[in-house]
């Protein structure tokens, strides 16, 4: 970190350790072989990941609903809120992702690594939606958070059972 604030991020490889390494977005001030080349590729496999299963990580997200609200309930509320607000947001931003597309001229911005980066210049509307739910308590916030999963897209019968039993297990109406 320099004197003014301003910090300098950087990872320093062996030519051949590239391979191993992610990118998303990069310069390369100076490249005396074909440094620019190998990080192209790099960012192109790394913008591919693993494939992404939408009934997986629904599943997934209803999982953890149901698990971290009943850690709430025993009063375990730290813990509870920990996982709601990160680990189910996460799976949700990908449920997000997959199903809408980033708002004009921010789709390159993307990061792989992390669905949370960028999400608020793609999506601002939903990123709003999602903060507002976060400032509320847990269980009400979990709420917020399974309504918005449910508008993402027409769920499968299955999906629909799913919800429906997490609802009733949780009390929660329809």
């Amino acid at each position: 970190m320099f004197a003014d604030g301003h910090v300098l991020e950087f990872a320093i490889f062996e030519e051949d350790g590239l391979p191993f390494a992610g990118v998303n977005l990069f310069t390369v001030p100076v490249d005396k072989t074909n440094i620019l080349e190998i990080v192209t590729g790099l960012a192109a496999q790394s913008k591919e990941g693993k494939p992404f299963n939408w009934d997986d990580e629904f599943e997934l997200f209803l999982s953890l609903m149901l698990i971290d609200i009943g850690r709430y309930r025993r009063g375990e509320i730290l813990i509870a809120g920990q996982f709601v607000r990160s680990h189910c947001v996460n799976h949700l931003l990908g449920l997000i992702r997959d199903i809408q597309k980033p708002s004009p001229g921010y789709a390159e911005l993307e990061d792989s690594f992390n669905r949370y980066r960028r999400f608020d210049f793609q999506y601002p509307g939903i990123a709003l939606r999602i903060e507002e739910a976060l400032q509320m308590r847990v269980g009400e916030s979990a709420k917020v958070l399974l309504q918005l999963a449910i508008e993402l897209k027409q769920l499968t019968p299955r999906a629909e059972a799913q919800v429906l039993a997490i609802k009733n297990r949780l009390g929660w109406s329809h």
